[in-house]
């Protein structure tokens, strides 16, 4: 997955994800484990932090169950996936 993938699924979402974290413009730092990914938002962008996706086999799209910067893994992913995720702690 790529950053600009995971910013499509972000604006795509249609439960108003894109807006509550802070329209972003773009994200960085994308990591892909086992149908989770995370990507950042640039200094400056938004309220800052990680976004958490979930790559839902049914539908075929990527869904962005949480935000934070830090913890914002925790109840979403496993702890063995969250720690193949930098900052995706618990």
């Amino acid at each position: 997955m790529t950053a600009a993938g995971l910013l499509a699924a972000l604006k795509a979402a249609g439960d108003g994800a894109y807006r509550r974290y802070g329209s972003p413009a773009t994200l960085d730092r994308v990591a892909c484990y086992q149908g989770y990914a995370t990507g950042w938002t640039p200094p400056g962008e938004g309220p800052g932090g990680g976004i958490l996706f979930h790559y839902e086999t049914a539908t075929g799209t990527w869904r962005p169950p949480n935000v934070g910067s830090g913890g914002f893994c925790e109840g979403y992913a496993a702890r063995e996936i969250a720690d193949h995720l930098p900052g995706c702690s618990w």
